[in-house]
């Protein structure tokens, strides 16, 4: 047995250490110190010192190798790019503890509001991930969220109220209790007091620092555990004991028709409880299914599979994801790829599983603009930016549907607004957002002075080159941030053979507008007029890696040869 229990300590260490999770190492050093403790009073007691030394020895040993066997594993048998990407070696891991615990202290700063709120019945049991947004939506551009508050401590107090959480903690202390008063209450070399209550003791011990930090209810495999150290912790606890022989005495008095009623009646609603509860868990299960399904999609970037999949598929619980989202959204992500726009619109406004999350405002909105109702698309994208200011998906629809009605100076001012308070509160901004504000500043700039401009294209379009130039000099000289007026004085310029104002002008542009491949084709062009090949082949294979097809013949005729 002592050899047995010698692997079972060393390979239970080493896969502690391959977890390479902070809050089991943590736990894992006041296990270990608690346990030497426990055997250094248990040894005393039988006056057997060498025992002691040689249990130290014993797990010094243990440890030592699960250390050797733990570093030789990272360093020869793990790929680099694994090692570097998804473990870190115990030393590197303890001296970072604090890292990455921002996002777990907001999640107990707000259940503890949560608790503050519905102190008695809390939210409801499940409920955390649902009312907690109404705290984190505000506070992140993105919609990842902490769908678990890795403390089920808390978690569970926020879920049940106050009495509820008590109840939970006391499951820990009082099973913990009655095994350190067996222990000190035993008399020397007497161990069958407190022997059957060591391994729930320190069993629950373990599992506290987990459910403390993590979030273990949420796991099958260790809630198991949890069962089954709980169940031996009641089943050898004093109290238990005496309501067993409280319980014999008063129903010894019953009759036997009496005892067997009872008995049909606890065993029947065991049965039918159990019955329900594999019903949800199946459910259960064929949800997880489409999930993930929708999951794989949205990461690839491709909606593949037909809405009528997950329309018809999807049981009528759960109505939020494992992640957190609504069942709804994911439904309407695929009605919407499909344009079943008004479908998704109907879906969604039935939809109130999650009333914090705004994703269901969020693709209302889309499906309305898609539909070019760009009026109901504000309602919506206004209820999302009132509760989701920083997202900047929802400000580039709001600003889309303002530019549909035709108020460019609106569709202008959501972008720089969100511009500023992203950057002023440390929040990310999309690359879609710059591009939305060049194109609709030059949108905007032209919209001030059409005259000059529309005489510039009529010129242009006419092939008088020399009249255009005139009018966008004009329009340039009140509107300096449009790259379109460079562009076609660029193009009137090469066309008059006046190169080297040609180059300047487009230059000008593409400061205002990186994102055109034509811009440095056309640098390109005018670079080679130069005599400038070196650079003008740059530009033109730029142009190709950013799919401009006029640059690929520019490249075959002037660079291929060179």
């Amino acid at each position: 047995m002592k050899v047995l229990s010698g692997f079972t300590l060393f390979f239970s260490f080493l896969a502690t250490l391959f977890l390479s999770t902070r809050s089991f190492y943590v736990g894992l050093i006041f296990l270990i110190l608690a346990y030497i403790i426990f055997s250094a009073i248990r040894y005393s007691r039988k006056n057997v010192k060498y025992g002691l030394v040689k249990m130290l020895v014993f797990i010094s040993l243990v440890i030592s190798l699960g250390f050797i066997s733990f570093i030789g594993a990272l360093k020869y048998l793990y790929p680099k790019s694994y090692q570097d990407m998804y473990t870190v070696d115990f030393i590197t891991r303890l001296k970072n503890i604090s890292g990455g615990e921002v996002g777990r202290n907001n999640a107990w700063q707000n259940s503890f509001k949560l608790i503050k709120e519905n102190p008695i019945l809390g939210t409801g049991t499940g409920n955390w991930k649902v009312e907690v947004l109404k705290y984190e939506t505000p506070t992140t551009g993105a919609y990842i969220y902490q769908y678990k508050n890795h403390n089920d401590f808390i978690e569970t107090t926020a879920d049940t109220g106050i009495f509820g959480g008590v109840l939970f903690l006391g499951i820990f202390i009082l099973i913990f209790a009655n095994f350190m008063k067996a222990f000190f209450k035993a008399k020397k070399g007497d161990e069958e007091l407190y022997k059957w209550l060591f391994l729930p003791a320190f069993g629950l011990f373990c599992y506290f620092f987990d459910a403390f930090f993590n979030f273990p209810s949420d796991r099958p495999e260790i809630i198991s555990f949890f069962a089954i150290f709980v169940g031996a912790g009641v089943a050898f606890s004093p109290q238990s004991q005496f309501i067993t022989r409280l319980s014999s005495l008063v129903i010894g008095h019953w009759s036997l028709v009496i005892r067997k009623a009872l008995r049909v009646t606890f065993i029947a609603t065991l049965l039918l409880l159990m019955i329900g509860s594999i019903y949800i868990f199946h459910l259960n299960f064929v949800s997880l299914k489409l999930q993930r399904i929708a999951k794989e999609e949205l990461n690839a970037g491709v909606l593949r599979s037909p809405s009528d999949l997950f329309m018809n598929g999807f049981p009528a619980i759960p109505d939020i994801n494992i992640e957190g989202e609504p069942i709804a959204v994911t439904k309407a992500r695929y009605l919407i790829t499909e344009e079943k726009n008004q479908e998704a619109v109907d879906l969604l406004k039935k939809d109130n599983s999650s009333p914090y999350d705004t994703r269901q405002e969020f693709f209302i909105a889309m499906a309305y603009l898609k539909m070019n109702q760009p009026d109901s698309a504000l309602v919506y994208a206004q209820k999302v930016l009132k509760l989701k200011p920083y997202f900047s998906g929802n400000v580039s629809l709001l600003s889309s549907a303002y530019e549909m009605m035709g108020n460019l100076t609106e569709a202008l001012k959501v972008l720089d607004d969100h511009v500023k308070l992203n950057t002023k509160n440390g929040q990310p901004i999309t690359d879609i957002i710059y591009k939305q504000q060049a194109g609709l500043a030059a949108k905007a700039g032209i919209q001030k002075n059409q005259v000059p401009f529309n005489k510039g294209m009529a010129s242009f379009n006419s092939k008088e080159y020399n009249k255009a130039v005139q009018y966008f000099t004009e329009f340039i000289d009140k509107e300096q941030g449009v790259a379109q007026a460079f562009e076609y004085r660029s193009f009137c310029y090469f066309y008059l053979n006046k190169y080297p104002l040609s180059l300047a002008d487009i230059e000008r542009a593409i400061v205002l507008d990186p994102t055109k491949p034509g811009y440095l084709n056309l640098r390109g062009v005018n670079q080679h007029m130069l005599g400038n090949d070196p650079a003008a082949c740059v530009d033109f294979q730029k142009a190709i890696e950013m799919g401009d097809k006029d640059a690929v013949n520019n490249y075959e005729k002037f660079c291929k040869k060179k």
